[in-house]
Parts: C-alpha cells; structure tokens; sequence
C-alpha cells in the first residue's frame, strides 16, 4: 500500500492522496487507515471551495459598486445636458422673439381687416374674408395664441379693454362684454393685446361713482 506520507511529500492534494491510498491495496480489502483520510480530503475541498465563493462575491460586489458609480455619472450626464438644452431653447427664442411679434403684429393686421367683415361687400367676398380669418386662427392656435373669447364674457381687466360702459336692462348682462371693436389674443404667459370692446351696465347701478369711461344706451 502507499503511504500517505509519501505522497504528501510529493505536495498532492489531500483529497487526491485520500483516494489513491483507498485503490492501491490489490488484494480487494478496504484500507481503513486509508478511509479515515477521506473526511480530511473532503474537509479542504469544501475549504477550497468557499475560498472560490467568496472571491466570486467579491468580485461580483466590486462590479455592482461599478455599475451604481456608472450610473451616477450618466445622470449627472443626463441633467447636464437637459441644463444645457434649455439654455441653448432660452437663447434661441430671445433671439427669434423680435421676429416672431413682428410676424404676429402682421397677421393680427390682417385679421382686423377681415373679421369682422367690412360691411358692404359681396356674398362672395364675405365668405373669402371668413375662410382667411379662420385660416389666421388656426395658424396661431398651432403657435400656441388664441382669441380672447368675447362672446357674452364676463368681464376681465387682464385680457378686455373696456371702450365703453353701456347701460342694460337684462341684470344677466351685468359685467359682460356686449359688443367687440377689436379682438385679442393671448397665449397661457401672456396678453398679445386685449380685446377692446363694450361692457354691460345693469341700470340700477347710475349711482355708482363714475368710471371716466363714457356710458352710451344699448339699442
């Protein structure tokens, strides 16, 4: 039989020289000597093998701890090219909004001269008017500018001009606009121009002090 202590010499691994000790007896009969090798083989190979695990979790810590300072910086990235897209968005709209009012102040030119209609005029020329005012709304509506609504409105300092305080008999159209001289526009940060236009007065209210605004009698 081979003696373990010989082959320890050689500098095999335990378990290697637990097992060969086991097979070189010829003559069949278990070496007990050679057995009670075995746990201690089995006892280093599980050693060896935690020795693996934990330099695998290691590994795996240091990769995790990687990717979370990656990702960190790609937001910092992120945010810093939001930052500086919106910088770039503010120069180049202070840049364009000189151009752009003027282009509004042109439309809204022409749209005074088409709606309402000048009185006087075709069928054919009324309905021509019509199609281009509605033209000019919906190319604004697209830039995000609307008409002030004036249609039986209540009053609001911020988007009409009153021209006039017109008396009334219905107390309904008390603070309401009643008639439209000129119509506005606005978008959600800012009057393009008021509405100009006449407001309700019910007539109980003769005795409120006066406005400065001239009062006329609605027909």
């Amino acid at each position: 039989m081979i003696k373990i202590e010989d082959k320890l010499q050689t500098g095999e691994p335990l378990e290697q020289v637990a097992t060969q000790s086991v097979s070189a007896d010829s003559s069949g009969e278990i070496n007990h000597a050679a057995v009670e090798e075995r746990p201690l083989g089995v006892a280093v190979n599980l050693a060896e093998m935690v020795l693996r695990i934990d330099a695998v979790e290691t590994t795996l810590n240091s990769l995790v701890e990687s990717v979370q300072i990656l990702t960190r910086q790609q937001e910092i990235m992120q945010n810093s090219m939001r930052q500086l897209s919106g910088r770039v968005t503010e120069a180049a709209s202070s840049l364009q909004v000189p151009r752009i009012r003027d282009l509004y102040s042109k439309l809204l030119l022409l749209y005074d001269l088409v709606e309402p209609p000048p009185a006087g005029l075709p069928p054919e020329s009324v309905d021509l008017c019509k199609k281009l005012s509605i033209q000019i709304e919906q190319f604004l509506a697209v830039e995000g500018v609307e008409r002030i609504a004036t249609e039986d409105a209540i009053f609001d300092c911020n988007l009409h001009k009153p021209m006039n305080y017109v008396e009334v008999a219905d107390l309904n159209q008390d603070n309401r606009v009643v008639f439209t001289y000129r119509h506005g526009f606005h978008s959600e940060s800012s009057v393009l121009r008021p509405a100009e236009v006449d407001i309700g007065r019910f007539q109980s209210q003769r005795s409120q002090p006066d406005s400065g605004l001239p009062t006329v009698d609605i027909l």
